[in-house]
């Protein structure tokens, strides 16, 4: 375990928390500033203002359900589902000297309730004002290479892989799930409904997060929960776009 790999995070972040309903429509957005430094070898502070308000925590280890990734993406969520309750999952990448997170909430029934998405950048803001998006610039094929950390580990498995279409890939991972398009090239896909205890005794899911963070790199983020609703591991991906060689004869 490292808490170090937050060191990716130092320095101010500006950008914009966005929420959304259930059905992916706009809600509203406030402005955010939030700030990393390290006090102490394995201590971390994370300061976030909004308008007036302002929220600190100390980090000296991390929650049971969240995992770092070296190059700072991460995964939170709570590690159970539990019979009459909500649930919330919150996952997010960094490239560079931007980053893209998403929150989204289910109720106890397991039905989604809503997201946040938050876009930041450091040393310049996230823009204010973003186009709709629709997944365009995700088709093609794409070479990949990920990390998987089991849920009560810091041992990570490797692995690779080619694929050819996204979408029927995420499929096969999570299937017939949703797929909802954010603004600022995030796309999630999950479950129509989460399989809570109290409507079922085979509880296996997984919660998809992608970002397209420049046109030939994409990152993918899959957290697993096994048959008895408990998070078992989280993969993230790094795929860049596989480059069709120039037919022979034609200078490149």
């Amino acid at each position: 375990m490292s808490l170090n790999y937050l060191q990716q995070h130092l320095g101010v972040w500006q950008g914009w928390f966005r929420s959304y309903d259930a059905h992916g429509q706009l809600l509203g957005q406030k402005a955010s500033e939030i700030s990393f430094r390290e006090l102490a070898p394995q201590v971390y502070e994370q300061v976030n203002r909004y308008g007036s308000q302002c929220q600190r925590w100390v980090y000296h280890s991390l929650a049971a359900g969240l995992k770092f990734f070296p190059d700072g993406s991460f995964s939170n969520g709570q590690i159970q589902l539990a019979p009459f309750s909500g649930f919330a999952v919150e996952q997010g990448f960094l490239w560079l000297h931007h980053k893209a997170r998403l929150v989204q909430q289910w109720d106890p029934q397991g039905q989604t309730t809503g997201f946040t998405t938050i876009l930041e950048g450091r040393g310049q803001p996230a823009p204010q004002e973003l186009p709709p998006w629709d997944g365009s610039g995700l088709s093609g094929t794409w070479i990949g290479t990920s990390l998987t950390y089991p849920a009560d580990g810091w041992q990570p498995e490797s692995g690779s892989l080619r694929v050819t279409d996204l979408q029927s890939w995420w499929q096969t991972l999570t299937p017939a799930g949703v797929v909802r398009c954010f603004p600022g090239q995030l796309v999630a896909i999950y479950p129509a409904r989460l399989p809570m205890p109290t409507l079922t005794r085979e509880r296996h899911f997984r919660l998809q997060l992608g970002w397209l963070a420049t046109p030939e790199h994409y990152l993918h983020l899959c957290r697993s929960y096994n048959s008895q609703g408990t998070w078992s591991q989280v993969s993230l991906w790094h795929f860049q776009r596989e480059k069709i060689p120039a037919p022979a004869g034609i200078p490149v």
